[in-house]
């Protein structure tokens, strides 16, 4: 069993995040913000731990502010000290906003684990 979603007492619940853009990539307009796109990645990992018995989530950040989003998530109860974050970055474009998601995550609490993976993930990880 993987340490990162192995706990004491059991399995961890896992929160899949596709990391979403602060503004589209284009022209910005209603239309623009209303384009969003299935991450399958992240879908079907979510859709693996799920199927074997993994308390399992998955959100896409779209155009939503990620420190608001980081709040519903943790108002809902999905984020939490035991959730393993797994952070997928379908797109550089997303990056910045990556970036502001964990910060918020980890200012909520920074013990909270999260592994992120996808176009221009990092070949060491990073503990903090």
């Amino acid at each position: 069993m993987s340490g990162l979603i192995a706990r004491s007492g059991g399995l961890a619940p896992v929160l899949f995040v596709s990391a979403g853009l602060l503004q589209p990539k284009k022209r910005d307009h209603p239309l623009a913000r209303r384009q969003l796109y299935l991450n399958y990645g992240a879908l079907g990992l979510a859709s693996l731990c799920s199927l074997n018995g993994i308390e399992t989530a998955l959100v896409h950040g779209e155009h939503e502010n990620p420190e608001q989003l980081v709040a519903r998530l943790h108002q809902q109860g999905r984020l939490r000290l035991a959730t393993q974050v797994m952070l997928s970055m379908p797109s550089f474009y997303a990056l910045e906003w990556a970036q502001r998601f964990c910060a918020a995550v980890k200012a909520l609490d920074p013990r909270i684990r999260i592994s992120s993976a996808g176009v221009g993930s990092p070949t060491r990880t990073r503990r903090g």
